[in-house]
């Protein structure tokens, strides 16, 4: 039986159609490489591994200050009940924890000197892009052949 409709067919609100140029460029992009994909894994594994286990840290002393120990006193009783592979894991995972709160504090530096420097841009009218000189002289056409004309 064949099926045949006697409406305009009706798309969602939110489809957009595209075509199948747009398309192959939407899938399109670069290929990561095989060191860049096992970097990027590695570093995302340790920064989540340091987030746990950072968290864990302070969750475990705040629940032993809780209990009534001091905060040294807490660290003591954790650090004296774990048997040698336990203190190892504890010293590796204190590094990947540390390097967690690393990237935060660096991420966060970036932030501020990037909202700075617009609020400084924007307060004083100076772009960013027009401060080098050789650079726009390059990218227009006519400045350039003048420049090679008056040098030669």
């Amino acid at each position: 039986m064949e099926y045949t409709s006697q409406s305009a067919l009706h798309f969602p609100a939110a489809y957009a159609p595209i075509s199948e140029d747009e398309m192959i460029y939407l899938d399109g992009g670069d290929a990561i490489s095989p060191q860049q994909f096992t970097f990027n894994l590695v570093t995302n594994l340790i920064r989540l591994m340091g987030q746990a286990a950072f968290s864990g840290a302070l969750n475990g002393l705040s629940n032993m200050r809780n209990d009534g120990l001091t905060t040294g006193g807490a660290i003591a009783h954790y650090w004296n009940r774990q048997n040698t592979m336990g203190k190892v894991a504890t010293v590796v995972f204190t590094g990947f924890a540390g390097y967690a709160v690393y990237i935060y504090c660096v991420s966060l530096v970036n932030n501020v000197l990037n909202l700075y420097t617009s609020a400084k841009n924007s307060i004083t009218g100076t772009d960013q892009t027009t401060t080098d000189t050789t650079a726009a002289a390059s990218s227009d056409p006519t400045t350039a052949a003048t420049a090679a004309l008056t040098a030669a």
